[in-house]
């Protein structure tokens, strides 16, 4: 009996090492006050841009929520979420995790239209008025 609980116990420690997390990071903003927002992804070295469907169009999402949903349906869950506000401009950021068991996993269901990071407008220290630096 205790070779078969020591047995069990090792299986099911492999199975746990075995399975990773991987993170993301979707920044929804409505810049109009459109029924839309405007959705960007970040999957770090994976690639960073807009959501686009597989005929290379632009994905709609009528809101934030349903971003979220879409992201959801692809095994992605929300581990942290905050605000910012640069310019008037609030931009909701979610940290989102995956366990996987292979890199491969990370883009399945995810099609990116790719931009340049470096023309993304990074906050200048004190810019938001929070006093936080």
């Amino acid at each position: 009996m205790k070779q078969i609980i020591s047995i069990i116990l090792l299986l099911s420690s492999l199975s746990l090492s075995a399975q990773r997390v991987a993170y993301c990071q979707l920044l929804t903003s409505n810049l109009w006050g459109g029924r839309n927002v405007y959705v960007t992804l970040d999957l770090g070295e994976h690639g960073f841009g807009s959501i686009i469907d597989t005929s290379g169009k632009a994905k709609k999402f009528h809101g934030t929520i349903d971003a979220l949903n879409y992201m959801a349906t692809l095994g992605w869950k929300v581990k942290e979420h905050y605000l910012l506000t640069i310019h008037s401009k609030q931009v909701m950021h979610f940290l989102l995790e995956k366990p996987i068991s292979d890199t491969s996993q990370i883009l399945e269901g995810i099609y990116i239209k790719q931009r340049d990071r470096s023309l993304i407008e990074r906050p200048k220290p004190g810019a938001s008025g929070d006093d936080i630096y």
